[in-house]
C-alpha cells in the first residue's frame, strides 16, 4: 500500500517536470509518427536502429533548415523588390498619407514591442524544438519498447494500425489545407494586382501552420494597404475573400470535412479535436486532438458493446 503512495508522489512530480515542455514532447511524437513508416523500412535494410533513426532525423532537420532558408531568401528578395517599387518617400503621395503619418509612431512602437517579445522567447522555442527532434530520435530507436509497453496495457496490433492510419490521415488533411489556403490567397493577390504576391503567399502558408495566427493576419495587412491607396474594392475583397473564405470558411467549415474524410473521422469530432487540441497543446494538438477524441469514442463504444454482450450471455 505504501508503494502506491510513493508511486503517486513520483507520478505527480514527473508530471510537473514534464508540463513546461509538454507541447514539445507531443511534437516529438508527431515527428516520430510521421517518420515511423520510413524508419521501419530503413531499419530492415540497415538492421541498425540507431543509424536508421539518426539518418531520418538528420534528413528531417536538413529538410526543415533548407526550406526555411529558401523561404527567407524569397522573403528578403521580394521585400527588396517591393522597396524598390515603393520607396518610403512615396508614402507622402498616398491618398491617406497624413493619417498614416499620424499613427506611424504608435505603430512602430507597437511593432518594436512585438519584436522584442518575439526575440526574447525565440531562445525558449529553439531549445524546445531541439528537444523535440532529439526526443523524436529516441522515440524511433525505442519504438519497439514503447509498443511492448502499450501491448501490456491492453493495446493490440489492430489498435496500433488503427491509430497510425488515423494519424496519417489527419496530417495529410492539414497539409492539404495549408497549401489550399496559400494557393487561394495567391490567386486573390494576383486579382488585386499586388506585385509582391509571392512573399504574401509564403506568409499565408507560414501563418496557416502557426497556431493562433492564420492567413487572416496577412489579409488584414493587405486590407490596410488597399485602404492606404484609397482602393475600396481591394478592402472589400480582402475582407470578404481573404477573411471569410480563405480563413473562416476553410478553418471552421472545410477543415473538419477534409480532415474527417482523409482520417475517416466524424467532422464534428474533428472540429472539436482540432480547436481543443490547439488550445491545450499548441501546434501538436492540431494532429493529436482529433485522434485522441476519435479513439476514445471508438474504445468507449467497444467497451459498451462488450459489456452488453456479456450481460446478454449471462441471461
Amino acid at each position: 500500500m505504501k508503494r502506491k503512495y510513493i508511486l503517486l508522489i513520483f507520478l505527480i512530480l514527473s508530471f510537473y517536470i514534464i508540463l513546461p515542455y509538454l507541447k514539445y514532447i507531443l511534437f516529438a511524437g508527431v515527428i516520430a509518427g510521421m517518420l515511423y513508416p520510413l524508419y521501419t523500412k530503413l531499419n530492415k535494410i540497415i538492421n541498425n536502429k540507431d543509424i536508421s533513426a539518426g539518418v531520418l532525423i538528420t534528413l528531417f532537420i536538413l529538410m526543415i533548415s533548407l526550406t526555411t532558408v529558401h523561404i527567407l531568401g524569397t522573403f528578403y528578395y521580394e521585400m527588396l523588390y517591393m522597396l524598390v517599387d515603393y520607396p518610403p518617400e512615396q508614402l507622402r503621395d498616398f491618398p491617406h498619407a497624413k493619417y498614416i503619418k499620424m499613427f506611424l509612431p504608435s505603430l512602430i512602437s507597437y511593432l518594436a514591442d512585438i519584436t522584442y517579445s518575439t526575440l526574447s522567447n525565440i531562445s525558449k522555442e529553439i531549445i524546445g524544438y531541439f528537444i523535440s527532434t532529439i526526443l523524436a530520435y529516441y522515440l524511433l530507436v525505442y519504438s519497439h519498447m514503447i509498443s511492448d509497453f502499450f501491448y501490456k496495457l491492453g493495446f493490440t496490433e489492430e489498435d496500433r494500425g488503427y491509430i497510425l492510419n488515423k494519424f496519417y490521415g489527419v496530417v495529410i488533411g492539414n497539409i492539404f489545407l495549408w497549401f489550399l489556403q496559400a494557393a487561394l490567397s495567391y490567386i486573390g493577390f494576383l486579382f488585386l494586382g499586388l506585385k509582391f504576391a509571392i512573399i504574401l503567399t509564403i506568409l499565408v502558408f507560414i501563418f496557416g501552420v502557426l497556431p493562433l495566427l492564420g492567413p487572416w493576419t496577412v489579409w488584414a495587412a493587405v486590407a490596410i494597404y488597399a485602404y492606404s491607396q484609397g482602393d475600396l474594392i481591394g478592402v472589400v475583397f480582402s475582407l470578404l475573400y481573404g477573411f471569410l473564405i480563405v480563413t473562416v470558411l476553410i478553418e471552421i467549415a472545410f477543415k473538419p470535412l477534409v480532415v474527417g474524410k482523409t482520417a475517416n473521422i466524424n467532422p464534428a469530432i474533428a472540429l472539436i479535436g482540432i480547436f481543443g487540441g490547439l488550445s491545450i497543446a499548441g501546434f501538436p494538438g492540431i494532429f493529436l486532438g482529433p485522434l485522441i477524441l476519435e479513439y476514445t469514442k471508438d474504445y468507449l463504444f467497444k467497451y459498451i458493446q462488450t459489456k452488453q454482450e456479456r450481460s446478454s450471455d449471462k441471461k
